[in-house]
């Protein structure tokens, strides 16, 4: 790592750390998340700085485990026995990720395992005691084309959600028009067609992705990194459902008679400002 960065700018972002040459030609996918322009090669190093602090165990499965865990393990509150309990918390973690999580995978698949909206799959994950973070790691586990598109599309809107409340947290003004205005541009972005959609779709939403679940496990295969794969059509995103789930999570609050508008007539996605503020 030391020789991959030597020499390197680099800039803390909300995702971690961006490495950079800052000469060459212009890095798109580097610029869109930094805010500025950013040339040449860059690496990204996710942030975890703190994590352990929130980054834990679900009580679900912590309370279903064969063995209780102490909650100081694997930080620096943990003086006594701090070997034993560090590695019974590694052997619990591993066992979530090997065998909990697969079965939930299987039952999913073979329909055992009741679940037909993102909403279904977000509150089966936690009474199973599986975290978020592993949706990348699920997606690459379960077989099904059905519960592939549930799996993909709650992972995308909530990579989404995180982006676009970042971008509202800089926002200063707290006039209703500046935010309605902000909103419309990111979702004419997420949900519309235009260059700028094209590159969010190709690049952006795989830097992302990577960042939030790649951590965890298989997130992306070979070929969906690689190139401007646009993830929206590979993936054949229901845009509806995703609308109605970035709105939900972000709660905003969308005009009934936009809503049916879209529902109605999925081709008005196909321009580059689907949507306006007044919506």
């Amino acid at each position: 790592l030391n020789n991959l960065v030597a020499g390197l700018n680099f800039m803390s972002l909300a995702v971690g750390l961006l490495f950079f040459k800052g000469n060459g030609i212009p890095n798109t996918v580097a610029s869109a998340l930094a805010g500025i322009e950013i040339r040449g090669t860059a690496y990204i190093m996710p942030s975890v700085t703190g994590r352990l602090l929130y980054y834990q165990l679900r009580p679900e499965f912590v309370k279903a485990y064969k063995i209780p865990l102490s909650p100081d393990a694997c930080s620096g509150f943990g003086f006594i026995n701090r070997e034993i309990h560090d590695k019974e918390v590694l052997d619990a973690t591993k066992y979530l990720r090997e065998i909990v999580i697969p079965k939930f995978a299987s039952a999913y698949c073979d329909g055992s395992l009741l679940i037909n909206s993102p909403h279904d799959l977000l509150q089966r994950l936690h009474s199973y005691g599986i975290n978020y973070r592993y949706l990348g790691l699920l997606r690459s586990m379960v077989q099904s084309s059905k519960a592939k598109s549930v799996v993909v599309l709650v992972m995308i809107a909530r990579c989404i959600k995180n982006y676009l409340q970042r971008k509202l947290r800089t926002v200063t003004s707290k006039d209703e028009t500046s935010l309605k205005t902000l909103i419309t541009k990111y979702f004419n972005l997420f949900l519309g067609d235009s260059v700028g959609s094209v590159l969010f779709w190709g690049n952006l939403i795989k830097v992302l992705l990577e960042a939030k679940f790649g951590q965890y496990g298989q997130c992306l295969t070979g070929n969906e990194i690689t190139g401007l794969v646009n993830l929206r059509t590979k993936w054949d995103i229901d845009k509806n459902a995703l609308f109605q789930l970035i709105s939900n999570q972000i709660g905003v609050f969308i005009r009934d008679e936009t809503i049916s508008k879209f529902l109605k007539d999925n081709s008005l996605y196909e321009t580059s400002e689907p949507f306006s503020p007044s919506d």
